[in-house]
């Protein structure tokens, strides 16, 4: 009788032990799962906010240079009514009778005009910064076509493109 009491003891103590590691396994696991899940969603958050400031980014640049390129288009037309009038092109901001320091927004920093009527939008936003150059030839003697180009924004193509990437 003591043998049995002994075994029946040995498989009470055998079938603890075994629930007791079942348990444990049971919560360490969940515990574990509940660790990588964690650091899974960490990990998305953080790339969430990445492509969250990716986004903002590119929304800035893409406003600032479509403000600049608004600009430009204003420009060009009155370089157009310029040239129409007096057969040459102006050289300057006030050949069209705007000030040295006309902007026609807040995006942009200054606006040049130079001898070769090249029309130069300096950005200058608070997320966005860029030079967009366009370069008037007269086609024909009759109308101006110009060629876009900037020196450094190398996605220029996502925003205008029409617009080329000179740099490097």
């Amino acid at each position: 009788m003591k043998t049995t009491h002994y075994l029946l003891v040995a498989v009470a103590v055998l079938l603890a032990a075994l629930i007791s590691l079942l348990f444990y396994d049971f919560v360490y696991s969940n515990k574990a799962e509940q660790r990588t899940l964690d650091y899974i969603q960490q990990e998305m958050s953080t790339r969430n906010a990445e492509q969250m400031r990716e986004l903002r980014q590119l929304a800035y640049d893409s406003e600032s240079i479509l403000a600049a390129a608004n600009g430009a288009a204003y420009l060009k037309t009155m370089i157009a009514e310029y040239y129409a009038e007096h057969q040459r092109l102006p050289t300057s901001l006030s050949d069209l009778n705007l000030a040295h320091d006309w902007t026609p927004n807040s995006r942009l920093k200054a606006v040049k005009i130079d001898g070769n009527a090249r029309v130069t939008m300096v950005i200058d936003a608070a997320h966005s910064k860029g030079t967009l150059v366009y370069v008037p030839g007269i086609h024909q003697d009759q109308f101006v076509e110009w060629r876009c180009s900037t020196p450094d924004i190398r996605d220029i193509g996502r925003h205008l493109p029409t617009c080329e990437y000179t740099g490097r």
